[in-house]
């Protein structure tokens, strides 16, 4: 072989890797993109004040911390378990409802099918993927004397196990707004304008009752408006705070508009919480929150 054709080979050669770190690299920035693009460029960011910190995220992940604290409250458990579901959650995912992981990682804990967590149907359903970490996390013996990461560990034999300890500051900060055992008004969310959503209302009534179960009763007051008043009443009056913020961080997906309790007022139009405007009167132990969402003329 000549000297020429030896070099030819050798350009080809590192032609091709050059080709192949370029589409690997194409590829993992789409990944990256895809899982922490909205976090630099949405303008829905919700933010839970705890401890002199203030922590911030998107709408949708807000959204899916919401679901993992209201199921926490349905099935009874303390304050602990949402904070190493949250940690669990913003390690593994984000915090988003992932389609793909490592192996066959899927969903918000990235639970594998083929380890027993169930289908990828099943573990892609926020509901589903949470009641299952608890349910796994009931069954570690002494869980709620463990530290945080490692309880998290324990459920999910993660290849880093410390990582979860990174999360706890803010698992922290959103249990403690979501679980109500925070001040009033320690979760605010920028939102933009709700677009009116048919039948938000009895879409507002169902996510409730899947949230929440028969801990949390609902009644719908139509006004003869496009806005309808939804009264979410809590079987346990101190779940007053949990179930008010849960509103707001839902406020993206249920076109909410104004989230009323305790003598606080929170209005989508300046994202922040007002004191003394509310219908819902004080003392903060009444537990009824009034929630208004917009729906369209004549929908």
């Amino acid at each position: 072989m000549s000297r020429k054709t030896r070099r030819r080979g050798w350009s080809t050669v590192f032609l091709g890797l050059l080709l192949g770190l370029a589409i690997g690299a194409a590829w993992t920035g789409s990944r990256l993109f895809e899982r922490y693009g909205d976090e630099l460029f949405s303008s829905e960011r919700c933010i839970a004040h705890w401890n002199g910190e203030s922590h911030s995220l998107t709408a949708e992940q807000t959204d899916n911390a919401s679901l993992i604290a209201a199921v926490g409250l349905q099935r009874g458990l303390p304050e602990y378990a949402v904070i190493i579901a949250l940690a669990t959650a913003v390690q593994e995912s984000d915090l988003r409802n992932l389609d793909y992981g490592d192996r066959d990682s899927l969903g918000l804990f990235q639970q594998r099918p083929s380890q027993g967590w169930g289908t990828p149907a099943e573990v892609t359903d926020p509901h589903y993927a949470t009641h299952a970490f608890y349910t796994a996390l009931e069954r570690v013996e002494g869980w709620a004397e463990m530290d945080v990461t490692v309880a998290a560990q324990a459920v999910q034999r993660s290849a880093f196990p410390d990582a979860y300890a990174d999360h706890e500051a803010e698992a922290r900060a959103w249990a403690a707004a979501l679980t109500g055992n925070s001040a009033p008004g320690s979760l605010s969310c920028t939102l933009p304008p709700a677009v009116p959503m048919p039948d938000a209302a009895d879409s507002l009534h169902a996510r409730t009752e899947r949230h929440f179960g028969a801990q949390v009763a609902t009644e719908i007051r139509d006004i003869p408006t496009m806005s309808t008043v939804v009264v979410l009443t809590p079987s346990d009056q101190s779940w007053g705070g949990a179930v008010a913020h849960w509103a707001v961080a839902s406020a993206s997906t249920n076109a909410i508009i104004r989230v009323e309790w305790c003598g606080y007022l929170w209005e989508r139009d300046t994202g922040a919480w007002k004191v003394g405007q509310s219908t819902v009167p004080a003392p903060c132990d009444f537990a009824q929150v009034q929630v208004t969402v917009t729906e369209p003329v004549n929908s």
